[in-house]
């Protein structure tokens, strides 16, 4: 490529710098995260791979009877979210707060402790080893589509600074993503990829018994995904509700 002018050269520049940050975002989540993965891998190998997955399959199927009895204790209803109104009303600091005064600002906020109350609850009903590492990485996979878009703006970063800025000393950045996402057990776009967190732990996905460990574990994962979005779709619907009121 001949040489840049002024106006591109600056551009290049800057893209380089974000490219940099992206990348440091994508590693910092990777280091604080690296060890939850590999704990949970370490455990599904430990705790679950040497039993029998038909009987771990029958406390499974009963533990999620027991929690599909009891979602009114674990997810709040819709009118509960009415309490908020009484709970701005009887603190003066949540009055004038420009933030926390807003209701709907105030659903929001409390979104995480209520799907940590749910999983207290859920486990008072039952603590069976596969739904407690499924907390675990349902917890994880819900962060995943921020670092993956993270990840998509740096690869598209090194795209252009290869054909629009000539530069050809992008491999290191590169391979700083490559290793990031594998060892998230995400794919090289940045998707996750469960079954390489299943390999991670040890199953073996061509043994047919591995199989049935890792449907285990899926219906386990798919069992607190249940119970997380219908605690988002309840308080999407209590948003709603605080929208429709006079006041707004």
């Amino acid at each position: 490529m001949s040489e840049l002018s002024t106006i591109r050269k600056s551009v290049c520049n800057r893209i380089s710098d974000n490219l940099n940050g992206l990348v440091d975002d994508v590693t910092n989540f990777r280091d604080g995260m690296r060890d939850t993965v590999n704990d949970v891998a370490n455990k599904i190998r430990d705790l679950v791979l040497p039993f029998d997955p038909y009987e771990e399959r029958d406390r499974i199927n009963r533990a999620i009877a027991d929690i599909d009895r009891n979602m009114d204790r674990i997810r709040p209803a819709v009118a509960d979210f009415n309490e908020i109104l009484d709970i701005l009303d009887q603190c003066f600091y949540l009055q004038i707060d420009t933030f926390l005064s807003d209701p709907i600002v105030l659903v929001d906020q409390v979104m995480d402790y209520l799907k940590s109350n749910a999983m207290d609850v859920l486990f008072s009903i039952t603590d069976q080893i596969e739904m407690v590492l499924a907390r675990t990485m349902q917890d994880f996979v819900d962060l995943i589509p921020s670092i993956e878009i993270t990840g998509f703006e740096a690869y598209q970063l090194i795209r252009c600074l290869s054909s629009m800025c000539g530069r050809t000393d992008l491999d290191y950045s590169y391979a700083r993503l490559h290793n990031a996402f594998t060892d998230l057990c995400l794919n090289g776009v940045g998707k996750l990829e469960i079954n390489r967190w299943y390999m991670k732990s040890g199953l073996d996905l061509s043994n047919p018994v591995h199989l049935v460990h890792v449907e285990n574990m899926n219906m386990s994962v798919g069992t607190i995904n249940g119970v997380y979005r219908s605690i988002e779709s309840n308080c999407n619907q209590a948003v709603e509700n605080f929208k429709n009121l006079p006041s707004f």
